[in-house]
């Protein structure tokens, strides 16, 4: 970043807030325009700012059926700010919420070409494994951080 590019900030924002889901679902949108819309409703979301350009975005979601796990169940950051360890930022952020919420594990996927976000999971302490149905569906690659 050059020194007129304002530091990119990550906030936590209250997601029942229409204005927030028009932000989240918009996101998602231009990072992933070719994935479905992910559920905005019951899941912690994060938004990352430069100044007042939007730059990224995360989610995090308790899992009902294993409510010890938490799913990092979506994040994408703008191509201005890729390659600045913004995606590092935005899986720290939500990893630390977990801490937080006493959870043992978080989850998530990446489909298997998107080598990108495997090597920043791997560089935050995620780990491959195979869960016990493919929830996610065949062609992804799961992962797993113990936060015990």
């Amino acid at each position: 970043m050059s020194e007129s590019t304002p530091k990119v900030s990550v906030r936590r924002v209250d997601e029942t807030l229409q204005y927030n889901q028009g932000l989240i679902q918009g996101l998602q949108l231009v990072c992933m325009p070719s994935d479905e819309i992910y559920p905005i409703a019951g899941s912690m979301w994060w938004v990352a700012w430069s100044g007042h350009c939007l730059a990224g975005f995360g989610g995090l979601k308790r899992l009902e059926h294993e409510p010890s796990v938490g799913f990092l169940c979506r994040a994408g950051v703008l191509d201005t700010y890729r390659g600045k360890g913004l995606h590092r930022r935005i899986i720290r952020v939500r990893v630390s919420a977990a801490k937080r919420l006493s959870l043992d594990y978080v989850t998530t996927y990446t489909l298997s070409l998107n080598a990108a976000s495997s090597n920043n999971l791997i560089r935050e302490g995620f780990k491959t494994y195979s869960p016990p149905w493919l929830w996610a569906g065949k062609g992804v690659v799961y992962w797993i951080r113990d936060l015990r």
